[in-house]
């Protein structure tokens, strides 16, 4: 199993933005194409962060789910209608993969 740990820096004043549009089309989109969604979490102190954990078989599941999700039409249908442009100020990912030792 492959984990991917998504961080994305929110500009000031659209957290609830960015909220709406991952409990509204993001999550429905993940789910269509297969993702599988971790976990969401908001930041407990001031920061802008957005923070989220998929998981995928392999990195060419993780590769062919991407591209079938940005290529979505409905998908970026839904984000222009929204007026999501500069919501987003900075992307970081991470592939992990479990501690050998861990399970839950």
């Amino acid at each position: 199993m492959l984990y991917e740990l998504r961080i994305y820096g929110i500009a000031e004043g659209k957290m609830a933005k960015i909220i709406q549009f991952m409990r509204d089309t993001n999550r429905r989109f993940f789910k269509k194409h297969g993702f599988g969604i971790e976990g969401m979490w908001l930041p407990d102190d001031e920061n802008s962060k957005w923070y989220y954990l998929l998981s995928f078989q392999d990195k060419a599941d993780r590769e062919k789910k991407w591209a079938d999700f940005y290529a979505e039409p409905d998908w970026i249908a839904e984000q222009k209608a929204l007026g999501l442009e500069d919501t987003v100020v900075s992307v970081e990912s991470y592939l992990m993969k479990q501690a050998p030792f861990f399970q839950k």
